[in-house]
């Protein structure tokens, strides 16, 4: 993984170009190496207050990428599917562009406009690509559901809770009729990974997982920080993401029912993952519990529980030397 920072010092607009160099025949062909086939992100741990460049303002294909770089200084996060050898990729640029090709924060190959001009100029350093998949070390639910007869939804999300038990792990929450009014229920996932064999800076983290029953109401959920402490499956955790101050971990991600989602993981908790704890835990929480709103009365029971299956949610981190 490598980070493209970029200082555009022209008036307007210029283009940046990475391309992959061609065969002898100046094509590309079956035995070509595909540099540029990877994903792009505009998040990182390392910069704030930079414009960032998204993969929606990216031309790409398997062997060129080309994005336009606004005045000032930006940068795009580049995840290749394959390691890129030094000398495989032309950086080329117009006007007044000044690129750094780096590794986490250490600039590694510094390109001047008169470099990037014409020809361009061959990268320098290697970009490897590492993947890792880290399964979780321990994995509760915690819910609070006392027979479906607590009306006060703040009194739900602010009780100690109980734990839950079966094969699945739950979250979500529910309105259900209950003695003739509303009663509410609540459950969150808290997950636990043990990050301290990771080396090199983690640079992205996902989790795909799987829900295995429907819901009648689409509703968002997050991750968020739940502390570096290992969980012990006490009721008193069911609030651990808030004692840590709600730092979230993840935007919102709609769930819709029975399918596969993949949540990523943000700036926070790549700070908090490079730091290479052996106790990594995040909590996921549904969005009537994190903005405190109680779900609307659904058609059925449980309607808006997800069920994540016991065999997932695993962390899938990408890392660069």
């Amino acid at each position: 993984m490598a980070t493209f920072y970029f200082t555009n010092t022209s008036s307007g607009s210029v283009y940046f170009t990475y391309e992959t160099v061609r065969n002898s025949n100046g094509v590309y062909d079956s035995t070509s190496l595909k540099a540029a086939s990877a994903t792009f992100s505009g998040s990182s741990p390392f910069f704030t207050g930079v414009t960032e460049i998204n993969e929606d303002h990216i031309v790409k294909s398997d062997y060129i990428w080309s994005a336009v770089i606004p005045e000032g200084a930006s940068f795009v996060e580049f995840n290749p599917e394959n390691t890129v050898p030094i000398g495989s990729v032309y950086f080329r640029g117009t006007g007044n562009l000044t690129v750094k090709n780096m590794l986490g924060e250490e600039s590694i190959q510094t390109l001047t406009p008169s470099e990037l001009h014409g020809q361009g100029t061959l990268n320098s350093i290697e970009t490897p690509f590492s993947t890792t998949t880290v399964e979780r070390s321990k994995a509760f639910y915690y819910r609070f559901d006392p027979g479906n007869a607590i009306s006060n939804w703040n009194t739900i999300i602010n009780a100690t809770s109980s734990l839950g038990t079966g094969g699945d792990l739950f979250f979500g929450s529910s309105q259900q009729s209950a003695r003739g009014s509303a009663g509410y229920g609540n459950s969150r996932l808290m997950v636990q990974y043990d990050l301290s064999g990771i080396s090199g800076t983690i640079t992205s983290i996902t989790i795909p997982f799987t829900t295995n029953i429907s819901t009648s109401t689409v509703f968002d959920a997050k991750i968020f920080g739940a502390g570096t402490a290992s969980l012990g499956g006490g009721s008193g955790e069911y609030s651990y993401y808030k004692d840590e101050g709600s730092t979230a971990f993840s935007s919102p991600l709609a769930i819709t029912g029975s399918t596969s989602y993949t949540f990523s993981l943000n700036a926070a908790a790549l700070t908090i993952a490079n730091t290479k704890p052996t106790n990594f835990v995040i909590a996921v929480i549904s969005e009537f519990d994190y903005t405190a709103t109680p779900p609307a009365s659904p058609s059925n029971n449980n309607a808006q529980i997800t069920i994540v299956s016991d065999a997932t949610f695993p962390l899938i981190i990408r890392t660069s030397s």
